[in-house]
């Protein structure tokens, strides 16, 4: 009976139940206090008081099945954005500071952020569900879509719905990269 089960369901329609938990996740009360977590160990990073409040927040499964990125955005500026599909661990709170630091200070695209900035970020995480080819970035909603660039080298780059400001720019790094693959994914913001 179990077997029949799997079958039926197939391995898609359990992803998206998945990716569905992290939907109502970031429209409850516990994504607002992610996100002000988030905030907290950012400040403790950059030099504030430590942060003495512990990840509280239980959140759906991601090893293994989402991509996990933090995006700073000043004003409509992004100022770091760090993550990855595949992390080194299964534990969410591990993996998300990791990802702070490194939209913090090593994303080599922008300059890190100073202590005096943090009040004027957003500080946005977004969930990513699995990459899919596409041929048409035009066809994406860019608000509910992020992006993967490869090029000719194999390089690949992801860009969240955070960091694309509008299509247009979207536009001017495709003709800069001139990918060979272009890919998507789904996206969940949470900020």
């Amino acid at each position: 009976m179990l077997l029949l089960l799997l079958v039926f369901a197939g391995p898609g329609r359990s992803q998206d139940l998945q990716f569905e938990e992290w939907v109502r996740f970031s429209e409850s009360g516990e994504g607002r206090a992610l996100t002000s977590w988030v905030r907290c160990v950012a400040g403790e990073l950059l030099g504030e008081e430590a942060c003495r409040r512990p990840m509280v927040v239980r959140t759906p499964p991601f090893y293994g099945r989402f991509g996990i990125f933090v995006t700073i955005v000043k004003g409509r500026s992004v100022r770091g954005c760090y993550g990855a599909f595949d992390h080194r661990s299964d534990d969410f709170e591990t993996v998300l500071k990791e990802y702070i630091t490194g939209a913090l200070r090593n994303d080599r695209r922008h300059s890190p952020l100073d202590v005096g900035e943090l009040d004027d970020v957003r500080i946005v995480i977004t969930i990513a569900d699995r990459r899919f080819p596409v041929r048409d970035l035009q066809s994406l909603d860019i608000s509910r879509f992020g992006v993967t660039l490869t090029s000719a080298e194999g390089n690949t780059v992801v860009y969240v719905p955070a960091e694309i400001m509008a299509a247009s720019y979207l536009d001017s790094v495709v003709k800069a990269l001139r990918p060979v693959q272009m890919g998507a994914f789904r996206a969940i913001t949470i900020d």
